[in-house]
C-alpha cells in the first residue's frame, strides 16, 4: 500500500536530501532549525525530529537546564557534581 504523504527524493553528492517545503512549514522548520537524526537499525530507517536541548553529561531532556562552560547541565547532574 502506498503512503499518500510519502515523497521520493534523491541524496546529493554529499548525502543531503531535501525535505519538501510544505512539510517544513507544517513542522515549523526554518533555515537554521536544529534537527536530530536517529538511525533505527531494526527497521532499517532514520527518524528526523526537532532537536531539543539535552544535558551534556547524561543526555536526558530535562527542565531547568543550566549553561555551564560550553554545554548544558540538568539539575540531577548538578546535584551529583556538588
Amino acid at each position: 500500500m502506498s503512503n499518500p504523504d510519502a515523497h521520493i527524493r534523491s541524496l546529493d553528492e554529499v548525502g543531503r536530501v531535501m525535505i519538501p517545503s510544505h512539510m517544513r512549514e507544517v513542522l515549523g522548520w526554518k533555515p537554521g532549525s536544529r534537527l536530530e537524526i536517529v538511525m533505527d537499525s531494526a527497521a532499517p530507517s532514520i527518524h528526523i525530529r526537532q532537536a531539543v536541548p539535552r544535558c551534556s553529561l547524561c543526555g536526558k531532556e530535562s527542565e531547568g537546564l543550566q549553561i555551564v562552560a560550553n554545554g548544558l547541565i540538568c539539575p540531577e547532574c548538578a546535584r551529583q557534581i556538588h
